[in-house]
């Protein structure tokens, strides 16, 4: 044997005797799926081609730790970043309809709306269909009718306000479970 190789023997029989130590360590850092002897082999190859190389250390056991923990880390690494790749946005598929329970609960509070309308005096029912259905303005209807704007605000206000308390009435008096989707 040459001055060289004496160098690297050493090394070689100090990592042989810590190979259990090393692999149980390298076991409990990777996952499950992870070879710890491939880890051990590639830290063992990287540390004595380091030391073939000509660098020296006092601790060739410490020094292999330390190059296990750099593979780990960089196994670690790369999974991070090929997981980054397969994440996409939370919205990339993300609809823009509404979910199912806000259509079912807008329907019902349409359903409850219709119901209170159709419960009030003819007159002021002309007055919510002209003014939310038709889109009439308030000067719009006044005119129709041959009275005032104001007259006109003042009993649809009156009328909306009539049906807002009857839904939120209404809405009380369900189930809770049901009280939360509806609103």
């Amino acid at each position: 044997m040459n001055l060289y190789q004496d160098a690297l023997v050493l090394p070689a029989r100090l990592l042989q005797e810590e190979k259990p130590r090393l692999l149980r360590f390298i076991k409990n850092r990777v996952p499950p799926n992870q070879e710890p002897e491939d880890i051990f082999q590639e830290a063992v190859a990287r540390s004595l081609g380091r030391f073939k190389e000509g660098h020296s250390t006092s601790d060739p056991v410490g020094y292999t730790y330390r190059v296990v923990m750099n593979i780990i880390n960089d196994f670690y690494r790369n999974q991070e970043e090929v997981q980054s790749l397969h994440e996409l946005p939370e919205n990339t598929f993300a609809s823009e309809a509404p979910q199912p329970e806000r259509v079912i609960a807008a329907k019902q509070r349409l359903e409850m709306f219709m119901t209170c309308v159709a419960s009030l005096p003819e007159e002021t029912r002309n007055l919510i269909i002209l003014r939310k259905v038709h889109g009439l303005t308030n000067g719009q209807i006044a005119a129709r009718l041959g009275v005032s704007g104001k007259t006109i605000e003042k009993r649809i206000n009156r009328a909306m306000k009539s049906i807002e308390g009857r839904m939120e009435q209404s809405i009380e008096y369900r189930p809770s479970s049901i009280r939360n989707k509806v609103k």
